[in-house]
């Protein structure tokens, strides 16, 4: 689910950029978009795993402005809240379960960056599954 999720939001109209799990980003390399799990999850019945998991992923857009940053948390939502199948995984529409920001970050070695924190909460499938 990971890459495909990756590679969703790297194709996506309007989010641009650098997509990746946990990696901040450097001058230079604006805009980002920065994943990290907050709670993937497994859904379970009585007889055990079931192939559709329910995941909690913050979804972070970085940008050199504000309006850009914002104009990059619109794409990821409009994009989040659309199901699909891709790379053989089929996403659910999401649930947005918080939002922050515009809101400005220092950067290491100096400099600004602006960022909206999105919180998203979907399942997803291997195809098939």
């Amino acid at each position: 689910m990971e890459e495909a999720l990756v590679a969703r939001l790297k194709a996506a109209a309007g989010v641009g950029g650098v997509v990746a799990w946990g990696e901040l980003p450097r001058a230079g390399a604006l805009p980002s978009t920065m994943l990290t799990f907050i709670a993937p999850g497994r859904e379970w019945t009585h007889e055990g795993v079931v192939g559709l998991e329910r995941s909690r992923v913050q979804i972070d857009s970085w940008a050199a402005t504000s309006v850009v940053a914002l104009a990059a948390a619109r794409a990821v939502l409009a994009e989040m809240e659309t199901a699909v199948t891709i790379a053989g995984v089929v996403f659910e529409p999401a649930q947005l379960e918080g939002r922050m920001g515009p809101e400005p970050d220092d950067l290491t070695g100096g400099g600004k960056v602006w960022r909206v924190m999105q919180d998203f909460t979907f399942y997803h499938e291997p195809t098939g599954g």
